[in-house]
């Protein structure tokens, strides 16, 4: 096996057994955090794996969901999982104690994500958490705190930095090429079965901006790095109000980012979660961003992001404006692969090593803890 720089492969944790880990609840889709971690298995630079959740049946299932892709992709799918048993109430911490792991991707609902890291960070893990950080600013300080003090690496899982449309996005900008920035328009929106069926037990704890349309927040800053001053929020409650589910459908979110030379940049960030069952795309994305020079639209629908064997190809193209000079940039983004996902969380752990201490860029949950 080939192995990280460390000279061994990591033992990770997966906490969090649902649909995002291996596709539970979702026809068609495999999940995105256990095929990245089984192609990094492949590579060498994970070692043991083992899924721990609340219930004994959830970490089976997604046990049995990840030995089966395994399989297809011809890989050890080997999980370990907590609990063994339906009389353990503390699977984490059985876990930590019992499968002592160097690292942990922690994929459970937004509120609890504080509990689960923190004693994690405490016992000396690695952690990477799925969007947002936190559901509060007072948890997001306690998991800072708590990586400041320990030393661990601590990242947030904002994988929409790794599409290829994203990346030609923030290379644009650093280079100049968008002229003076104006503004950007985000949509991004989901099926009605994901807070209806998918999440029910939680969705009320969350909204659909927290959840999902805060990854746009993250690449807007990430792309300009242009820094947050002011924000405005309108919301629509209707269709999961009426089935019992107090949370909002829609909302709509202004965003005014400062430049560095003090003049204003807008972004209007427009999410859904009540999208019709029957459409193509379980997520609908899409941003434009609009500068002096160029507008750039780089586009993305997935139906689901499933493990393919194979790298797509990416297409972007350019038209101008005969009136106007100006030039719109369109980019055809391929469907990112599921194990590019963690890429960056799991290469700087094989630099890093089990116990070892972080390297400068590994800065604990920054610059992502843009919550609150």
């Amino acid at each position: 096996m080939t192995v990280g720089s460390n000279g061994l492969a990591q033992s990770v944790l997966v906490v969090g057994g649902g649909m995002y880990v291996a596709g539970r609840g979702v026809d068609g889709y495999r999940g995105t955090i256990g095929p990245a971690l089984l192609e990094a298995r492949r590579r060498g630079v994970v070692g043991r794996l083992a899924v721990a959740a609340t219930r004994i049946d959830t970490a089976r299932d997604a046990a049995d969901r990840l030995a089966t892709l395994g399989r297809d992709m011809g890989v050890d799918g080997t999980i370990e999982i907590f609990p063994e048993d339906s009389t353990d109430d503390n699977p984490t911490g059985t876990a930590l104690a019992a499968f002592r792991p160097d690292a942990a991707v922690v994929a459970v609902p937004d509120d609890n994500h504080a509990a689960v890291c923190v004693p994690l960070i405490h016992g000396g893990v690695h952690c990477l958490v799925v969007k947002p950080l936190a559901g509060t600013v007072a948890d997001a300080r306690t998991m800072a705190d708590a990586a400041d003090r320990t030393g661990v690496v601590a990242q947030v899982e904002f994988h929409k930095r790794l599409d290829e449309s994203n990346l030609l996005l923030r290379s644009a900008v650093s280079e100049g090429r968008l002229g003076d920035p104006l503004y950007a328009v985000v949509e991004y929106s989901q099926r009605k079965t994901i807070p209806r069926d998918v999440f029910r037990g939680w969705a009320t704890r969350t909204d659909i901006f927290q959840y999902l349309g805060v990854h746009y927040v993250d690449l807007v800053h990430w792309a300009t790095g242009f820094r947050p001053a002011r924000v405005t929020a309108w919301g629509q409650k209707v269709y999961l109000a009426e089935l019992g589910i107090d949370t909002w459908d829609a909302m709509q979110v202004v965003v005014e980012w400062i430049q560095p030379d003090g003049r204003p940049f807008v972004s209007t960030h427009i999410s859904n979660w009540v999208d019709p069952d029957r459409t193509s795309a379980m997520s609908d994305q899409r941003i434009t961003i609009v500068g002096t020079a160029v507008a750039i639209r780089p586009t993305r629908s997935t139906a689901a992001c499933n493990w393919s064997p194979t790298t797509p190809e990416h297409r972007i193209s350019t038209r101008t404006s005969p009136a106007s000079g100006n030039a719109t940039t369109t980019a055809s983004p391929s469907t990112a692969m599921a194990s590019g996902r963690s890429a960056d969380f799991l290469t700087t752990l094989s630099t890093c090593g089990p116990g070892a201490s972080p390297p400068p860029n590994c800065k604990a949950f920054a610059p992502h803890s843009m919550t609150g």
